[in-house]
């Protein structure tokens, strides 16, 4: 998927719900949001996808923490351009 493909997204977030696949569920529906500029809800999205996760799924517990810290960085960013307007 093509990070800015709302769509396809959106779909996937559906998808996931579905099927029940929770925290799968939550990091599509964060990509979602960041998407729209809603980043601390991306982020909640995110710390809910790690509550979901399996307690041994290390790798994608730290893929989703690097998220979260990109998310901040984009907020940071997008706060800084709008306070300069």
């Amino acid at each position: 998927i093509k990070p800015d493909n709302h769509l396809a997204w959106q779909l996937i977030t559906d998808a996931y719900k579905g099927q029940n696949k929770l925290s799968q569920y939550h990091q599509a529906k964060a990509e979602v949001l960041a998407q729209r500029l809603q980043f601390s809800e991306a982020i909640d999205a995110l710390h809910t996808a790690t509550v979901k996760l399996d307690k041994k799924d290390n790798s994608t517990r730290k893929r989703i923490s690097g998220r979260i810290k990109q998310l901040r960085d984009e907020q940071e960013i997008f706060s800084k351009t709008i306070a300069e307007l």
